[in-house]
């Protein structure tokens, strides 16, 4: 049905990224055996015997993260100076979207970032990129930033042509490493990040999906309920905070602590993207949608993908009422397969005029098969949608 569908394109990105960053033989670092644990082709469990990723030391995760900062206070009369430290958190970080200014909807775009500028007339206030799970850090997060735009990042669990770990392995830990180092790196910046963790997991073809195509159910390691835990653990990693407190709240949800020696996490910028088809692929009721969803407090938006081959608007509209109470997105629309109809894009931004709850689109155009040069009939009319003070160039932090 789409890119992710097939992961096609979301590999197909992401070499792309490879090759153009010169980081080809970049590795994931800090992720063993334990990561691999599980870890499976989209068929089923690893085999034995199976050779495992090397391990690489270079992803610049940092061993100690400052948990306090001070304050100096000088006093007019006597002139000394007085120092305090602020306290330890005695909550977790809370879900936050970072919406668009009221009234206005985010558009933004895949790479290439020149190309959609071209073809619309605007920049893209959020810029979109693949990451494989494992992923050298230090280059992921330098794209958005050069393009002074919001940062989505769509993580798979797939590295190269390998799945590199199960929802059930990221539920035990055996991620911690790398999402420590992801959270700590994307607060660097500073920059708010959109994370789509694991998208269309209700898709036969994702390696995450907990059914296979002919509708039978997969290993337990692949079940919906570990999903929602690995998803769980990846947002409260993210999200960062005191490790204490991160640890209280896994056990609750009956995870085992964090794999890290640090007693702080960095408090990162993001907001997590919960993307589901609207109906699962094969439609069978243990792979519904909201077999998947991890909960109100894990999710701060809900997103599909939409792609003119595919203009499903009859479960469009009751797959968003069902989550009315999130900001809803695309995080993905296009035009596909030589599809140069016109009716698609006008019909795209008459559904978003008609549901408020839609506050961002994101034109997956990383790939020739969607390319608005290659449509310029649907790149006019974009052109034209998204030509208003709607649709804002720049996120206000952004912005000249």
């Amino acid at each position: 049905m789409n890119r992710k569908a097939n992961l096609r394109l979301k590999l197909l990105t992401y070499r792309q990224f490879v090759t153009a960053c010169g980081v080809a033989a970049a590795l994931f670092a800090g992720v063993g055996a334990s990561l691999l644990a599980g870890a499976a082709d989209a068929s089923g469990p690893l085999a034995a015997g199976q050779a495992t990723l090397p391990v690489s030391t270079g992803t610049h995760i940092p061993t100690t993260v400052t948990t306090t900062t001070t304050a100096t206070t000088t006093s007019t009369a006597t002139r000394t100076s007085t120092t305090k430290t602020t306290a330890t958190p005695t909550t977790l970080p809370t879900a936050k979207a970072y919406l668009p200014p009221a009234g206005q909807i985010f558009q933004g775009s895949t790479a290439p970032v020149a190309a959609y500028t071209k073809a619309t007339g605007k920049h893209p206030a959020v810029y979109q990129q693949s990451v494989a799970w494992g992923q050298y850090l230090p280059g992921i997060a330098k794209g958005a930033a050069r393009y002074r735009a919001r940062m989505m990042i769509s993580i798979s669990t797939m590295y190269g042509s390998r799945n590199v770990i199960t929802p059930q392995g990221i539920a035990t830990g055996g991620g911690d490493t790398w999402l420590i180092g992801l959270g700590t790196q994307l607060a660097t910046t500073d920059n708010i990040t959109y994370v789509e963790l694991m998208p269309e997991m209700d898709n036969a073809s994702a390696p995450y999906s907990a059914v296979n195509a002919n509708g039978s159910l997969r290993a337990k390691v692949y079940s919906s309920a570990e999903f929602k835990l690995a998803w769980q653990r990846a947002t409260l990693i993210l999200r960062g905070g005191p490790v204490s407190l991160l640890n209280k709240q896994l056990k609750k949800l009956g995870m085992p602590a964090l794999k890290t020696k640090l007693t702080s996490l960095t408090e990162a910028p993001v907001a997590m993207v919960w993307d589901a088809l609207t109906a699962g692929s094969p439609v069978v009721s243990a792979n519904a949608p909201a077999a998947y969803f991890p909960g109100k407090s894990y999710v701060d938006w809900v997103s599909t993908d939409f792609y003119s081959d595919y203009p499903d608007f009859k479960r469009l509209t009751p797959f968003v009422a069902q989550y009315s109470k999130f900001p809803f997105m695309f995080s993905d629309y296009a035009i596909w397969n030589g599809d140069n109809d016109t009716t698609f894009i006008p019909q795209v931004f008459a559904w978003i005029a008609q549901h408020h709850q839609a506050r961002m689109l994101v034109y997956d155009d990383a790939s020739s098969h969607f390319a608005l040069s290659a449509y310029p009939a649907s790149a006019i009319a974009l052109r034209h949608a998204i030509a208003g003070a709607t649709f804002p160039q720049y996120a206000p932090e952004w912005a000249r």
